[in-house]
């Protein structure tokens, strides 16, 4: 037999002990068949020591049959660029001996690469590493090899086993009926992946049992036993035998033997030389091991022609509201408008003077009433109210609008009011515009505004008609930026007007409340609700009160301020050193609670103290300056505190319909509402899925030996800390109230618990219940939710649980599938399957489940907390371990799509057969990409319908679109009647970005602009302190060039641009850049490609990058990992630096004194000599001295500044003559 490639050439002595080629062995003939069946001649790799062309010892170096040259010593398998490099180590030398001493460190890499392995003697006969190799894959095809090396002594040794082996499986005394190939492959799939039965089996030659082979994972508990259901729901348990089973320790994750069944020893490996030397010594226990009112409002009627008007009942203690079309045209009334409000607000009501008050009669509106009959003929709004609650006072009417106060039965003043109907036309809605401004100037106070105000504010509140420019809202927005109006966020549909077409339908938001910063702040708990149009084109508006919430204890919070206090660490140590007895989980969320008490206390004394301190400081600013803009502070507290306000109202559950389309009267029924939902979601197990596809698992990569041991090796005390330290200090705590900040800034206290507490989870596979509880917060999943289903549970894990847990082209189809409450229905068995088919460790896995398992969730509604709900399945969302899980369960969709690629019928999607492209997926984001044909999509189909009964996770079909290319009508039917996915069309968002085929325009752009221009102008954003208009290129420069370092986003976009452009040209290791080269590049050169007018707009974008290269002199001296902010830097170029960087920078005062002073360094305060060349007619003069108003003239020349430099300059003994403005600064 030839030599194998794998084997070196070896030197073979004559020995009466191993054969060569000229002496055969004893009892053997020269031709003979090895255990492994391999016919073997000879070994033809033995060379005989005369003809070898290595020089004896003793021979002369200079004979020509032994010398070589150095081109032949350094080639091939000696040269040394293929070689190991290594370095001088000096010897030890012991009594005068050399002695070469090998440390435990020295041999560790090797003893752990060598661990998993297995030795193979082949008997009868010296193979080669070819011959084994050939029949292995020969005999082992079903399997993955393991990696084969040779050694001379005549063996080989196989490194990384398998996790999944062939194992022969007996069924004993299985029923006859259930020999078929049909019923057998199932049973076997119960086990693992069926291969074949036996010939006695397969003939039904011997039937006392059925014998078959099955690939297992041996790294996983082989079943004693199976459950056998038949049709008729009868089931057996069906014994399983094994005629070989491997023993595989999860602990040291090899196999051979089970730590579990030795006590546990610590093995100190000492390098001899052979025969090895083994020392066992009694191991030291595990580092691991512990020691242990309502108030009403208004409501809004407005419409259009005869269908204007609907009946409206409300019930005041509880502000309830439904709604029926309750009457038709006014002329003819066949219904009765019963309210219990407030007040109500009817607007474009056509009726004639004449007529108001019989119809108001009839409508049996009871109470006052203003109306605008003098300014309009038809007058166009009515306003009533009950004056036993609310006094209204008319302060101006015209025909667009009717402005009066509110004040209380008392007379005491609460808010103005306005209600707007405007006029179609533009200029004539600007006249409105001007009103109101004038309004604003001649008052003060919360000012309410609400009506129809005919006009639409961004470029997302018309969908349909016309597109939206923003010409036809600049006036509104800038009327609404002067006056400072916001609108308020609604509940219920998002548009507010429709033309009621079925062709060409429009809708708009044109009905809208507004307020400004004090009306917001004294009403930041009503709410604003969208409610059915029934006949009318305009959707009835209803402003009501905060739903009543029974008095409740605060839940506790650990503020992060209190660890500052001084008292703060005593009182911490005294409360936490009492000892507890129990287990340390238990032990520390006992003490934890326990301190909860002591806390509370610190933080009433300490905000009391605050309060009085706080309230001396205004008193005292006020009283010696006695300006008063200083009543609201110079902190910004009044942002903070609106943007708290801000946010709790919005994940606040203001109105929400239930299943059958009723509002909830009380908190209880809302709370029942969530309770029910998701109770069906979480809190219910399907107990009828089927198990996942091992062989679509199987087939893609696995977990190495290695990567499994380095999961479950011993966690250490610094990894718990490090993990501890990643969780930010403002993340939100659990329902124990403790965030992170309190663990780390009490860890010398809390340490010995918390260790303990970590390494009881870690060793003994302990959860206490309580540690893994959750509290729950439901947050919108966009503005106009109303079902409980509409938003997300964010889950609140307890900090104790994240320490422990914590990276004519041919027909195409795409699909935007979306999976319903993908998260919150995930099996349990199902990802505990897929983890163990990823090749996780058994151990690691164990704590995966014990911290998706063992949950159970309370639902904050309204600052309550219901009760406890176990859950039953499901992933939480806000658990920093879910996405990762998540991800892991859609991988298993990923390869049982990738089985298509096997199947003759499939048919890519044309851009994707090259790289085998069928999904592409970013969490429960899914994108399917097939050819445009009925077959291809019934497959992707009843692979989605296995996905879905393995897993759980239902695709949504309402939520769910498909965009064709190149489809024929007939074949378009085809695909709808099979998916029930309705139709796409471009652009679309996916990720959040909008995906079109053609260049983005500007009107794709405006909702993401909107969104900005919306939290730059929220009513919260308003009580900022300060403003001004700086050029933008100095806003963007560096700080040591004068600027604020924001980044300018044209140029970053560049940049951005041209680091896509540098991992093109490197091939960077990412799908999308593989498809660019396989698809635009190919074979071409990047740098010197020609821009192919075909070519998708990003990529044209991106190629016009290579203008940008030349700016900056190429990217040979960029390094890849700094190139977007490199050449972000050379885009912008140098700028000189400017002298008062320092002072700026380095400068501990408040940020409003350091931004007015950024801004005097740029001369742009708003000083009068500045505001009379902006044509403003204001008095230039000083308020102090009546000098003209300059910079220099504010800080430094002014009397009364001097004056106050000095005797600051004196209180800080500093001798200092104040120089001109700009002097000073340089």
């Amino acid at each position: 037999m030839g030599r194998g490639r794998g084997r070196p050439r070896k030197l073979v002595p004559p020995s009466p002990h191993r054969r060569t080629p000229n002496t055969p062995p004893a009892h053997s003939t020269p031709a003979h068949t090895t255990e492994l069946g391999v016919t073997e001649d000879e070994d033809a790799d033995a060379v005989p020591l005369d003809e070898t062309h290595v020089p004896p010892l003793d021979s002369d170096p200079t004979s020509d049959r032994t010398r070589k040259l150095w081109v032949d010593v350094l080639s091939g398998n000696q040269n040394p660029a293929n070689g190991l490099a290594m370095e001088f180590v000096a010897p030890n030398g012991i009594d005068g001996e050399v002695v070469v001493e090998i440390e435990d460190a020295d041999v560790e890499s090797e003893v752990k690469f060598w661990a998993s392995s297995l030795i193979m003697y082949v008997l009868g006969g010296d193979l080669s590493m070819g011959a084994v190799k050939q029949f292995m894959i020969r005999h082992w095809n079903f399997v993955k090899l393991p990696d084969m090396f040779y050694n001379e002594e005549s063996y080989f040794i196989l490194r990384d086993m398998l996790r999944t082996l062939p194992i022969w499986v007996k069924l004993p005394q299985l029923p006859l009926y259930l020999w078929g190939t049909r019923s057998l492959s199932k049973i076997g799939s119960a086990l693992g992946k069926p291969l074949v039965t036996d010939e006695c089996t397969a003939h039904k030659l011997r039937v006392s049992y059925a014998r078959m082979l099955i690939e297992m994972d041996v790294t996983q508990c082989l079943p004693h036993e199976i459950t056998i259901r038949d049709s008729e729901g009868n089931t057996r348990k069906q014994l399983v035998e094994y005629e070989w089973k491997p023993l595989f320790c999860d602990k040291c994750q090899k196999i051979g033997h089970l730590c579990a069944t030795d006590p546990p020893k610590k093995v100190h490996k000492q390098w001899q030389p052979k025969p090895a030397v083994v020392s066992d010594a009694p191991s030291p226990p595990p580092a691991a091991q512990p020691v242990m009112e309502t108030t009403d409002k208004w409501t809004t009627v407005s419409g259009s022609g005869k269908a204007k008007g609907n009946c409206v009942t409300a019930d005041t203690p509880t502000n309830r509201v439904q709604c029926s079309n309750g009457f038709g045209p006014l002329g003819t009334l066949n219904g009765t408008l019963v309210i219990h409000d407030t007040g109500q607000l009817l607007i474009e009501t056509r009726v004639k003077c004449t007529k108001a008050d019989s119809i108001r009669t009839k409508l049996r509106l009871a109470g006052k009433y203003l109306d605008n009959y003098t300014s309009h003929a038809n007058g166009r709004i009515w306003l009533n109210w009950n004056d036993n609650i609310i006094d209204v006072r008319l302060v101006k009417s015209s025909a667009q609008m009717i402005h009066c106060g509110l004040y209380d039965s008392n007379g005491i003043f609460l808010s103005w009011f306005t209600a707007i109907y405007a006029l179609n036309h533009l200029d004539q809605r600007r006249r409105l515009w001007l009103e109101l401004e004038d309004i604003h100037h001649a008052q003060q106070g919360p000012w309410c505004l609400m009506g129809d105000f005919n006009n639409v504010l961004k470029a997302a509140d018309r969908i349909g008609g016309r597109m939206v420019h923003e010409s036809e809202y600049s006036d509104f927005a800038s009327m609404m930026d002067s006056v400072g109006l916001s609108e308020m966020d609604s509940l219920g549909d998002y548009y507010t007007w429709s033309n009621k077409q079925v062709d060409g339908v429009i809708y708009s938001r044109i009905d809208r409340v507004l307020g400004n910063v004090d009306w917001f702040q004294m009403n930041i708990d009503s709410t604003l609700t969208v409610m059915d149009p029934g006949i009318s084109d305009h959707s009835l508006l209803c402003l009501t009160g905060p739903v009543h919430i029974p008095p409740q204890k605060s839940h506790f919070k650990f503020l992060n301020c209190v660890s500052t206090l001084p008292d703060f660490s005593d009182c911490v140590t005294q409360s936490w050193n009492a000892p507890l007895a129990g287990r340390p989980l238990s032990v520390l969320w006992k003490k934890l609670l326990r301190l909860q008490p002591v806390i509370r206390k610190i933080i009433k004394a300490c905000t009391e103290e605050v309060i009085k301190w706080s309230e001396m400081e205004e008193q005292m600013l006020m009283q010696k300056s006695k300006i008063e803009w200083l009543r609201l502070g110079d902190g910004n507290n009044h942002y903070f505190h609106a943007s708290l306000k801000a946010k709790h109202r919005q994940c606040a559950l203001r109105a929400i319909y239930k299943e059958d389309g009723t509002l909830p009267t009380n908190h209880e029924d809302m709370e029942q509402e969530v309770l029910q939902l998701y109770g069906n979601l979480m809190g219910r197990a399907d107990d009828n899925l089927r198990g996942i596809d091992i062989i679509a698992m199987r087939s893609g990569p696995q977990i190495s030996s290695a990567q499994r041991e380095l999961l479950i090796t011993p966690i250490t005390e610094g990894e718990i800390y490090t993990a501890l330290k990643s969780i930010g200090d403002l993340k939100a705590p659990g329902l124990d109230g403790y965030g992170a900040h309190f663990f780390k800034s009490t860890w010398s206290i809390i340490k010995k618990d918390f260790l303990a507490a970590v390494w009881e989870f870690f060793y003994e596979n302990n959860m206490y219940s309580a540690v893994n509880s959750t509290l729950a917060t439901l947050i919108p999943k966009h503005s106009a939710a109303k079902t409980i289903k509409e938003y997300r549970p964010i889950s609140c894990c307890t900090t104790i649980f994240k320490g422990t847990v914590g990276s004519v082209a041919p027909p195409k189809c795409m699909m935007q599938l979306d999976l319903q409450k993908a998260y919150d229905t995930v099996d349990w068995h199902a990802l505990q399957h897929i983890l163990r088919e990823v090749g996780l460790p058994n151990q690691f896995i164990h704590w995966i489940m014990l911290g998706v398992t063992y949950v159970s969730y309370k639902f904050n509604i309204h600052g309550r907390h219901t009760g406890f709900m176990k859950a039953r399945r499901g992933l939480r969302q806000g658990d920093p371990i879910s996405p990762l899980l998540f991800v892991i369960v859609m991988e298993y969709l990923h390869r049982i799509l990738q089985q298509l690629t096997k199947v003759p019928d499939f048919n890519f999607h044309s851009k994707c057969e090259h790289l085998n492209i069928i999904n592409l997926s970013f969490a429960d984001d899914l994108l399917i990409f097939t050819r445009g044909d009925i077959i291809s999509v019934e497959l992707v189909m009843a692979k989605l319908q296995t996905f879905s009964q393995s897993t759980g996770l239902i695709v949504n079909p309402s939520k769910c679109k498909v965009y064709y290319g190149g489809v024929d009508d007939l074949v378009k039917n085809n695909i709808r009647a099979v998916t029930s996915f309705a139709d796409g069309s471009l652009p679309f968002r996916y990720l959040g970005v909008p995906l079109t085929s053609k260049k983005l325009s500007i009107h794709h752009y405006m909702p993401l602009i909107d969104r900005i221009v919306e939290r730059i102008y929220s009513w919260s954003a308003k009580l900022l302190s300060h403003a001004a208009h700086v050029a933008w290129d100095h806003v963007c420069s560096s700080k040591a060039h004068g600027g604020l370092n924001l980044i300018s986003l044209e140029e970053w976009n560049q940049a951005n641009l041209a680091k896509l452009l540098w991992n093109i040209h490197n091939k960077a290791d990412s799908l999308w850049i593989r498809w660019i080269h396989s698809y635009y590049i190919k074979q071409g050169q990047l740098m010197t490609m020609p821009v192919n007018n075909s070519c998708s707009w990003v990529w044209k974008a991106i190629l016009k990058q290579r203008e940008v290269l030349l700016q900056i002199q190429g990217w040979e001296h960029l390094n890849s990992k700094i190139i977007t902010r490199k050449v972000y830097q050379l885009l912008r170029g140098d700028h000189p630096s400017v002298a008062w960087k320092a002072t700026m920078y380095h400068n501990i005062a408040r940020p409003r004194a350091i931004f007015i002073f950024w801004l005097a360094c740029h001369e742009r305060l708003a000083t009068k000599d500045r505001l009379r060349k902006f044509g403003l007619n204001v008095d230039a003069k000083c308020c102090f001295c009546h000098h003209d108003e300059t910079t220099n003239h504010l800080f430094l020349e002014c009397t009364v500044m001097k004056d106050v430099w000095q005797k600051v300059l004196r209180w800080m003994n500093v001798d200092h003559s104040s120089l001109e403005w700009h002097a000073e600064l340089q």
